[in-house]
């Protein structure tokens, strides 16, 4: 099982590195009744997205302030 987690750019690379350590620790934790029972790999990915290549289009703070 492979976790691919996205991150926004410009943190610094000790910030990223305890986050991925974090949801590594996390994530295996989750999966381990399943791993102590079966074969298994299981992958974590982090990946900062590029500061000028990534595109958004939300309304999702416009939706929530409307309520």
């Amino acid at each position: 099982m492979h976790l691919t987690a996205k991150v926004g750019s410009g943190r610094e690379p000790e910030v990223l590195k305890a986050a991925a350590d974090k949801v590594f620790a996390t994530f295996t934790e989750c999966l381990q009744p399943v791993f102590d029972k079966r074969y298994m790999s299981i992958g974590f990915e982090m990946t900062e997205l590029h500061p000028v290549l990534n595109y958004k289009q939300n309304n999702i703070h416009q939706k929530l302030a409307s309520r």
